[in-house]
């Protein structure tokens, strides 16, 4: 049972900006599970990562509330704070594009597939950074931006081609080799299984030979595992797999990474791994407590079964003892409500009929132990 979501994150933004503080309280509690995954990777102790946090959210308070901060992806915009708070004090990035680049990583933020990212606009950036890097599913990551999960789905897939395109466009602006320039054209459709037999063959051959259209190919194809070592790293830092992966712990621990006030699944987390609160829950034993109440089932399907059921009722009451005080063989194994009776309940049924036309049946103890008058 899911929740709608009351506000998307740039709803959520523009109210912080107009002056409505709750709002980024709503804010806090739907991405301070990750901004403290993160904070666990970047201080030691448990009070450390509690006062890396309410540092970093005071401080990006104030940067929206002057105006700035991202128009939509806050995810994304807050681990970059919290990294840069963490290292240099301040938290105050310029925009919602800006990156605070680790030092060992520097160079990073110029490399093709990063300048393809930060092309695009926020809305598929903030898709891709919540599927792509993070793991998750459109349809969580959809109410973020007031999508259904199906059209979170086609807006991630077309964040997913826009990205490619815009990294084989820089590379076609790099001024690659005269033979590479006609391949780089065709690389896309190359990918996609989109090239007819002949074309596709040329590709194949100059990919084994060229290493620089091989890596581009190969970057395209694993585009996940490309996005978070580069874009990844640009965001959550050198500490992106372990923050992944006590991101990953924190969700299924059952605290879901888009929670307060976004989303929430069924309650406790199933065998397919999806997580939930516990609202669902408790309203289901509300509905139970008030039926219970009421003395009776409502529901078009709560009539049918409670008819099941005492239809099951008459006819095992009619099954019952019979004259010698003894229950015939066929009791206990007779079908319950809405299930049909076995081949040995069927055939006894039969056999009493039969025995009762033929007039010369005296009931017994047992329905096989029957004789003559």
């Amino acid at each position: 049972m899911r929740r709608e979501v009351r506000h998307t994150d740039m709803e959520l933004l523009e109210a912080v900006r107009g002056g409505d503080t709750a709002a980024f309280g709503t804010l806090y509690r739907r991405h301070s599970p990750a901004a403290r995954s993160l904070a666990r990777q970047v201080v030691q102790s448990e009070d450390a990562v509690e006062d890396l946090l309410v540092e970093t959210f005071a401080r990006v308070l104030e940067v929206v509330r002057r105006g700035g901060g991202p128009a939509s992806a806050f995810r994304p915009y807050l681990l970059a704070s919290l990294r840069r708070y963490a290292a240099a004090g301040v938290a105050d990035l310029a925009d919602g594009d800006s990156l605070y680049v680790d030092p060992e990583l520097a160079g990073l933020e110029r490399s093709p597939l990063a300048r393809a990212y930060r092309s695009l606009p926020e809305r598929w950036r903030m898709l891709l950074w919540h599927v792509e890097v993070e793991g998750g599913r459109p349809a969580d990551a959809g109410p973020l931006l007031g999508l259904s999960g199906r059209a979170a789905a086609l807006l991630t897939r077309r964040a997913r081609q826009g990205l490619r395109e815009a990294y084989v466009r820089l590379h076609l602006e790099n001024g690659p080799r005269a033979e590479c320039r006609p391949i780089l054209s065709m690389i896309l459709r190359y990918v996609e299984n989109g090239l007819p037999k002949q074309e596709a063959g040329a590709v194949d051959a100059h990919v084994a030979e060229c290493i620089d259209c091989r890596s581009v190919f190969l970057q395209m194809v694993d585009l996940t595992q490309e996005l978070r070592a580069v874009v990844g790293q640009l965001i959550a830092g050198p500490a992106v797999d372990d923050y992944l992966a006590d991101l990953a712990t924190t969700t299924a621990a059952g605290s879901r990474s888009y929670g307060g006030g976004m989303t929430s699944g069924t309650s406790g987390r199933g065998p397919d791994g999806r997580v939930s609160g516990g609202v669902s829950g408790r309203a289901r034993a509300r509905l139970e407590a008030v039926r219970h109440h009421m003395g009776g089932l409502t529901s078009r399907a709560d009539r049918r079964m409670r008819g099941a059921v005492r239809a099951g009722q008459d006819g095992t009451a009619r099954r019952g003892v019979h004259a010698g005080g003894r229950t015939p063989c066929s009791a206990g194994r007779t079908a319950g409500p809405g299930r049909r009776p076995g081949a040995r309940a069927r055939r006894s049924a039969r056999r009493r009929e039969r025995c009762t036309a033929a007039r010369g049946w005296r009931p017994g103890v047992c329905t096989r132990r029957w004789a003559r008058r």
